[in-house]
């Protein structure tokens, strides 16, 4: 899916982050990007970046105490209030 791996380029971008790489995966029951940061980049700076990432990106949140994933309220919708999937990822990680 390159719409979400584009999205999340230019907002690295807009943030002055330096990356290495970017990868998107499929899996059963959903879909990660994982992105590797610059060295020069902090473990605090590196989640703080993720943080930013996951609000804007990720469709939603896992409850391990009752096994429950949630979907966030707030999608972006079409007039039908289908949800637009392709600008959201169920993980990003930050390395």
């Amino acid at each position: 899916m390159r719409a979400i791996t584009k999205k999340i380029r230019q907002e690295l971008k807009n943030l002055n982050v330096e990356f290495v790489s970017i990868r998107y995966e499929s899996f059963a029951g959903g879909n990660a990007v994982n992105i590797k940061l610059h060295e020069k980049y902090s473990y605090a700076e590196k989640r703080a970046v993720e943080k930013i990432l996951d609000k804007k990106f990720v469709y939603g949140d896992f409850d391990g105490s009752i096994d429950y994933y949630e979907y966030r309220k707030n999608l972006e919708r079409d007039e039908n209030g289908s949800v637009f999937w392709e600008n959201y990822v169920k993980y990003i990680g930050v390395f």
